[in-house]
C-alpha cells in the first residue's frame, strides 16, 4: 500500500519541525523533501496529487516520529513511563504528581489521600507493585536506571534496584517481599 501526505500536511510538519528546531522555515514542500533526504534516515514524501512508484518499505513522516526523533532517550523514557503508569493509581484517592530521572534513580511521586478501608502502608505496597510492574514492562530502557523509587510524600517511599528484579517467565517484577517502606 502506498502512503501519501498532502501538501498541507507537509507544510504543517515543516512548521512543527521549525518550532522544535533552530532551522529556518522551509519555503516550499520540496525543500522539506530535500532537507529530510540529507539526514541519515531517508523518508519519502509524496503529494496525493502526484502519485509515484514508491516501494511499500518506504516510510512516511508522522507527527509522533518527528516528536520521538527530537527527544533524548531520557525524555522518551519519562514520556513512556508516564503513559505506562497512567492506569496504575485509583482516581480520586491517588494521583501521580511527578516523574523524574536523576542520578539513575527513576522517581515516581504519588499523592494519596485517606485510603480507607485500607491502611496507608497497604495502599503504598499495592500501588508500588502496579507502578513498578508497568515500568518493568518497558525493557528497552533498563540501561537508563538503577533504582525505581515510588515516593508517597509524608507517608514514606519504597525503593527497589534492578538487582531485585524477578522473572518467572511471565514478565519482570519486584517481589512485594522486597518492598520496604522508608521514611524521609
Amino acid at each position: 500500500m502506498k502512503k501519501y501526505i498532502s501538501p498541507i500536511m507537509i507544510l504543517a510538519m515543516s512548521a512543527t519541525l521549525t518550532a522544535c528546531s533552530s532551522s529556518s522555515v522551509p519555503e516550499t514542500p520540496s525543500s522539506v523533501f530535500e532537507e529530510s533526504t540529507n539526514q541519515s534516515e531517508t523518508f519519502s514524501i509524496t503529494s496525493s496529487e502526484e502519485p509515484s512508484s514508491q516501494s511499500e518499505s518506504d516510510e512516511t513522516i508522522t507527527e509522533s516520529s518527528v516528536v520521538e526523533s527530537l527527544q533524548s532517550p531520557s525524555e522518551a523514557f519519562i514520556s513512556d513511563v508516564s503513559a505506562a503508569i497512567s492506569g496504575s493509581v485509583t482516581t480520586g484517592k491517588e494521583s501521580i504528581s511527578g516523574i523524574n530521572l536523576e542520578n539513575r534513580d527513576l522517581c515516581v511521586s504519588v499523592l494519596i489521600s485517606d485510603p480507607s478501608p485500607l491502611t496507608y502502608e497497604d495502599t503504598m505496597l499495592v500501588r508500588t507493585s502496579s507502578i513498578t510492574d508497568s515500568i518493568l514492562s518497558l525493557e528497552n530502557y533498563f540501561d537508563l536506571w538503577d533504582t525505581i523509587t515510588v515516593d508517597f510524600g509524608e507517608h514514606g517511599y519504597i525503593q527497589n534496584s534492578q538487582n531485585n528484579i524477578h522473572d518467572d517467565g511471565y514478565g519482570a517484577y519486584f517481589s512485594q517481599s522486597d518492598f520496604v517502606i522508608q521514611h524521609h
